[in-house]
C-alpha cells in the first residue's frame, strides 16, 4: 500500500508539470490587477496572506487572496465574459436530464436575465 502510494503521489507530481495552469504567489496583485474593479483588490488584510495570481496556456486567468493561517481562499476575482468562449450553451437542468419536459423554462430569457444582471454600474 505505501509503495502504491509513493508512487501515486510521483505520478500526480509529474504530471503538474505537463499541466498548462500556473499559479504564482505574488506581493502584491499588479501582474493581475485586470481582475479588480478599477484595478484595486479589496482591502481584506489577512494576518498571513498569500496573494495567487493564476496562469493558463500562459495568460492570467484569476486573483486569490488566500489565508495562509485558517487554509482558505478568501475570495477570488476574474473577469466575466458573457460572450466568450466555446462552450456548449445547452443548460443540463432536472427535466433535461432525466429526459421528460416536465418543466419548460425559457433559457434565453434567463441568460439575458443573467447578463443584465451581471453588469456592474459605477
Amino acid at each position: 500500500l505505501g509503495s502504491m502510494l509513493l508512487l501515486w503521489g510521483f505520478l500526480s507530481l509529474a504530471a503538474s508539470f505537463l499541466l498548462p495552469a500556473t499559479g504564482e504567489v505574488v506581493t502584491n496583485f499588479k501582474p493581475c490587477k485586470e481582475f479588480f474593479l478599477d484595478g484595486n483588490p479589496p482591502d481584506l488584510k489577512p494576518m498571513n496572506p498569500a496573494r495567487i495570481c493564476q496562469r493558463y496556456n500562459n495568460r492570467y486567468r484569476f486573483a486569490t487572496m488566500y489565508d495562509k493561517t485558517r487554509r482558505i481562499p478568501l475570495y477570488s476575482a476574474y473577469r466575466y465574459n458573457p460572450t466568450g468562449g466555446d462552450r456548449q450553451l445547452d443548460w443540463m437542468i432536472e427535466p433535461q436530464v432525466r429526459g421528460v419536459p416536465i418543466l419548460k423554462l425559457n433559457i434565453h430569457k434567463l441568460e439575458a436575465t443573467l447578463k443584465e444582471q451581471s453588469v456592474v454600474r459605477k
